[in-house]
């Protein structure tokens, strides 16, 4: 997971905040039962079910916010959503899970231009639509870095095609990031001078500061839609040829991961593919599924085998 500027350690200075460091370490049944409030509220007034997020990452991310409130306790944190409504959206915003920059991981979208998108297209009539889904999109990055590659791939392989892209998240703020399509200049790394030039032009920053920022020009942003979408807890989507799903099951539970990903075999079409985290791997469960086309960088073909 990527640490974002507003995430900065903040060191207790007291003997009962020590006890929140490790995410390991066994709660009392006081502050186990703060825990279980907390998801409550998240669940009834924030609308975000965490109840099968892995505890340890859960913790982890909820100790950050308690630090920075420098409150004693769990139970003290539950006191504070219940008295500030403003401090639920914050705690919502530190359990995001963010990717924050283009063409994250270069090898991946290099198996996506050499070996996805050539047996995607292969037989294709023209004229005929590509559906894909970045699941858990975040601020968006993904789609649009998705939607560059398959533009220059279809550069060098002409055709008349629909291309439908939908990045879809559960934190709103985010996917507003999205829809605006402006970053930080630094998240730009993974992509060529000649990708920047065509797809971006210089924008203020949103913030009011100095830092340079780019915006995704209106006539590709106009080419992706975002929307709010609960993985865990929504309805699958349905006929994608493509889903790239990265380093979001890491954060939830054996279970859920099963539930998740047979919502995704679900929504693929007939050899369809999916693209996974790096450190993610696919369920026991689901293997029969799924065809292994990429070991290194999780990528699988949805096989016409229901999952056992």
């Amino acid at each position: 997971m990527v640490r974002r500027p507003s995430d900065k350690v903040v060191r207790p200075t007291n003997p009962a905040q020590r006890e929140l460091l490790d995410p390991a370490a066994p709660m009392s049944p006081e502050e186990a039962a703060a825990l279980e409030r907390i998801k409550s509220i998240l669940l009834a007034d924030g609308g975000r079910d965490i109840s099968q997020y892995k505890d340890r990452y859960l913790r982890r991310r909820l100790n950050v916010r308690v630090r920075a409130t420098k409150l004693p306790s769990y139970a003290a944190y539950v006191r504070l959503l219940e008295r500030e409504p403003r401090e639920l959206p914050i705690l919502l915003d530190k359990l995001t899970i963010n990717v924050t920059e283009f063409f994250r991981n270069p090898q991946v979208w290099r198996v996506v231009s050499t070996v996805v998108l050539p047996a995607l297209f292969a037989d294709r009539p023209e004229g005929s639509m590509i559906r894909v889904w970045s699941a858990g999109c975040a601020n968006g990055q993904e789609a649009y870095s998705i939607l560059f590659t398959l533009i220059e791939y279809l550069d060098q392989h002409p055709g008349k095609w629909k291309i439908v892209i939908r990045g879809t998240d559960v934190d709103r703020a985010s996917l507003q990031t999205a829809r605006a399509g402006c970053y930080p200049t630094a998240t730009l790394r993974g992509a060529t001078p000649e990708v920047v030039a065509r797809y971006f032009e210089d924008a203020p920053d949103p913030q009011g500061e100095a830092r340079p920022h780019v915006r995704v020009r209106k006539e590709f942003r106009d080419r992706v839609t975002f929307q709010y979408h609960d993985l865990v807890s929504d309805r699958p989507q349905r006929y994608f040829d493509l889903i790239l799903c990265r380093n979001m099951l890491i954060y939830l539970s054996k279970a859920q991961q099963e539930h998740v990903l047979r919502s995704l075999h679900a929504a693929l079409v007939s050899r369809g593919f999916l693209v996974l985290g790096k450190t993610e791997s696919m369920a026991v469960a689901l293997r029969p599924a799924f065809q292994l086309v990429d070991v290194a960088e999780r990528v699988y073909q949805r096989l016409d085998i229901p999952p056992t």
